[in-house]
């Protein structure tokens, strides 16, 4: 099991079983009730294992779930303080199937705001194809955004407007999304930011590491090398980019476009080497 597997290794990590009960192959589908028992029972056994590990429900978007596993999972992660990790408005064709299949909602995000799906401990992936209206609500609900450029790129999704989501205030991190994007290494997830919404790297390597960290909920423990947090953390060498003596947000830049993840010489975790 995952949690087993990141416990062994003392990996920081919010994990979950992802949801689905239409519109997905019949091996994937579940019950909701039996779904949401299962979530529970996880959640039950990790969230917050040692303070490391935590539980995120995790409908895998509105066009796969019901009306009914929504509000459940909403339910479920309100009443143990988990997080909740779901997909919004990735592509346009996915927001039109939104509208069919919940004409009673006036747009994608207010599907889950109605079932109870937002809120502080909630990231929503992609969020490209957003009303004013939708912004709004991911802001005064608290709500986080992963940004996930790559993938994005890859599969032709669109651009997130980055500077309308600094606009209102909302968190947001760089993620991979790696099921459907063709990339972990970070260094190429913030080159294909930098493509899709320029702006400074300095900032770039911000929403790769204190900005995760500000979306989790977890920058009074990770992010950044202060007194008090915790030591998790890789080594980079900047020497093969050449230029490690540029001005900081020239090395950023360097490392940004020259950088492959073959630079990274250690992994910590909680001060104790885990690479090589």
């Amino acid at each position: 099991m995952v949690f087993e597997e990141a416990a062994a290794f003392g990996y920081r990590a919010v994990i979950g079983k992802v949801l689905m009960d239409r519109n997905a192959p019949a091996s994937l589908l579940q019950d909701p009730e039996r779904a949401i028992e299962e979530s529970i029972a996880l959640c039950e056994r990790w969230h917050g294992y040692q303070n490391r590990l935590f539980y995120a429900f995790t409908p895998r978007f509105a066009p796969s779930c019901s009306e009914r596993l929504l509000r459940l999972a909403g339910e479920a992660a309100a009443s143990f303080g988990a997080y909740v990790q779901t997909h919004l408005s990735e592509n346009l064709e996915e927001v039109e199937l939104v509208k069919r299949l919940f004409p009673h909602s006036s747009s994608y995000t207010e599907v889950y705001l109605e079932t109870g799906l937002l809120g502080e401990r909630t990231v929503v992936v992609h969020a490209i194809h957003l009303e004013p209206r939708e912004l709004e609500i991911l802001s005064s609900t608290g709500t986080k955004v992963a940004h996930c450029p790559s993938s994005n790129l890859f599969l032709h999704s669109g651009s997130m407007n980055l500077s309308l989501i600094e606009k209102e205030k909302i968190p947001v991190a760089l993620g991979s999304d790696v099921g459907a994007g063709p990339s972990l290494s970070p260094f190429e997830v913030m080159r294909d930011a930098y493509y899709l919404n320029i702006t400074r790297p300095s900032k770039l390597f911000f929403y790769a590491t204190r900005g995760g960290a500000k979306v989790l909920g977890m920058e009074d423990r990770v992010g950044s090398f202060e007194e008090g947090k915790e030591a998790d953390f890789v080594v980079i060498d900047p020497r093969p980019v050449k230029g490690a003596e540029s001005p900081l947000e020239e090395l950023f830049s360097r490392l940004i476009f020259w950088g492959q993840r073959n630079l990274v010489v250690a992994a910590y975790v909680r001060g104790r080497r885990l690479f090589p």
